[in-house]
């Protein structure tokens, strides 16, 4: 199916560039950032790259790691990991 091909290459572009958007947040942020590095802040930003990123681009690129379960698997990591995002941002409000 060569548009379910595209559709999985466009997904990696697009988690690639939510990572860059991250990054630019986090640096826009400035002094407020500090509010980001308590404890639930760091655990759950963590949360945020490696189950919201780095795990949904590990199975885009390993589909044969869990067979039919896969897409499945990847869509609601990048559920989860936004989730987590909202989380850091509602807690790091309540810092500042």
């Amino acid at each position: 199916m060569p548009g379910l091909r595209d559709l999985h290459r466009v997904d990696v572009w697009v988690v690639v560039l939510e990572f860059i958007v991250l990054i630019a947040l986090m640096i826009s942020l400035g002094p407020v950032f500090r509010a980001w590095l308590s404890a639930w802040g760091l655990l759950l930003l963590i949360g945020v790259v490696i189950v919201g990123m780095l795990l949904p681009l590990a199975l885009s690129w390993r589909s044969q790691w869990l067979g039919d379960w896969n897409m499945k698997t990847t869509a609601a990591l990048i559920l989860l990991g936004g989730f987590l995002l909202r989380l850091v941002i509602v807690f790091a409000a309540e810092g500042v």
